[in-house]
């Protein structure tokens, strides 16, 4: 066989993987746009139910008439409405407890809590007692609050 022959064999070969090598390059840069481009999309569309999905109308609700003055019309102050007690979950009644001013504090109480003690935080609601575990060593001011 000829140099000439071997030679021409071997510059195909590398011709051919140079080839295959462009294909594989042009395949990957295909599926890295097709993925940046769905992952864009998705963010896009997280980002607009998050800002503008707001909360959905109440089907139940009957729309309000918009009112209308005149430019001759007077209006007369009322007294405003007593708003209507809002229902309480569990068909409970709402507590004494709720109508009393809340305390407040100007800043975080000083730690007094002991880090290895087990700590439990009962809440009566209408529909029952929750009792949840407090954890004094990932949330200290939490818990000593």
């Amino acid at each position: 066989m000829s140099k000439k022959k071997t030679r021409e064999r071997q510059l195909a070969k590398w011709q051919a993987r140079r080839d295959a090598e462009r294909r594989r390059k042009r395949r990957n840069r295909i599926i890295a746009g097709v993925v940046a481009l769905a992952v864009g999309l998705g963010g896009t569309a997280f980002a607009a139910v998050l800002f503008l999905g707001g909360e959905e109308p109440d089907p139940n609700a009957s729309p309000s008439p918009s009112a209308t003055v005149s430019p001759t019309a007077t209006v007369s102050p009322s007294p405003s409405p007593t708003p209507e007690p809002l229902p309480v979950a569990c068909g409970g009644e709402i507590p004494e407890a709720s109508s009393e001013e809340k305390r407040t504090f100007r800043k975080v109480p000083e730690l007094t809590l002991d880090l290895d003690a087990t700590y439990v935080a009962t809440f009566e609601t209408s529909c029952g007692t929750i009792e949840i575990e407090l954890f004094p060593r990932q949330a200290p001011h939490t818990v000593n609050s």
